[in-house]
């Protein structure tokens, strides 16, 4: 879909620079690969991202573990050990993690949004990749 959706896929580089333009993103990735790799970016390819939001709805773990291009300690990994890693970081917030991320439910929606963005700007790519889970 990256042909004909301006290089949607490339989620964390436009992230981590918002104002780069959308042909730019292989080079950048690409430019930046040992900085995904040293942050355990997870790097998909033949699926775009509505279809790994539905895997991840149908908890179809091993699918996405299909679809995951392994980069730094991932390489090596058999696919039950990336099922299982990816199945790790989408675990449940409990309602302590949702009240220490968001100082409680009273807070409003424009409050969390500053949040998350404030999560953007800080380039990390960590950040970026709780943006996209929590998001």
């Amino acid at each position: 879909s990256n042909r004909h959706c301006f290089n949607d896929g490339y989620h964390t580089s436009h992230h981590l620079n918002p104002r780069r333009h959308w042909r730019d993103h292989p080079a950048s990735f690409l430019a930046q690969k040992s900085r995904y790799s040293s942050e355990d970016a997870l790097v998909f390819t033949n699926i775009d991202y509505l279809f790994i939001t539905f895997k991840l709805m149908a908890r179809d773990y091993d699918h996405l573990a299909d679809c995951l291009v392994p980069i730094g300690d991932q390489i090596g990994m058999s696919k039950h050990e990336v099922a299982n890693m990816l199945r790790s970081k989408t675990v449940r917030f409990s309602e302590e993690d949702i009240g220490r991320l968001w100082h409680g439910k009273e807070k409003s929606k424009v409050d969390r949004t500053m949040k998350i963005r404030t999560a953007a700007k800080t380039r990390d790519l960590r950040s970026t990749l709780l943006y996209f889970w929590e998001g």
